[in-house]
């Protein structure tokens, strides 16, 4: 997930846009009126985990959990992102990770059904 930053000729953010066009019109848009220029920043969001869709493969029950990108930090009890250790259900590489839990064995307990991306503010 990308999002574009506008920002003045002194660093101060102008505007924050979800598409590059609308953030380089508006830095033109803001060159044409004040003289001054603007540029645009890409910032890349980065996923720090997944709300998944799980089956358990023993029973067919369905729930909704969430999985972790990050790594386990015992002395806060969270996750490196710190998200509570008791509001994650599985500790993952990523999404290549989630991708094989969608496989017919899951991990034998397990597998995922679908699954949404969680990004860091």
């Amino acid at each position: 997930m990308n999002t574009y930053q506008v920002f003045n000729h002194n660093n101060t953010l102008l505007a924050t846009h979800d598409n590059a066009a609308a953030a380089i019109k508006e830095a033109l848009i803001y060159r044409h009126q004040t003289g001054n220029p603007a540029y645009v920043e890409q910032q890349t969001a980065q996923p720090i985990g997944a709300w998944c869709e799980i089956k358990w493969l023993d029973d067919g029950a369905i729930g909704f959990k969430y999985a972790s990108f990050g790594t386990y930090d015992e002395e806060n009890d969270a996750d490196s992102y710190g998200i509570s250790d008791e509001a994650i259900f599985y500790y993952c590489d990523g999404e290549s990770d989630i991708k094989r839990l969608m496989g017919d064995n899951g991990n034998g307990e397990f597998r995922i059904l679908s699954y949404d991306i969680e990004y860091k503010d």
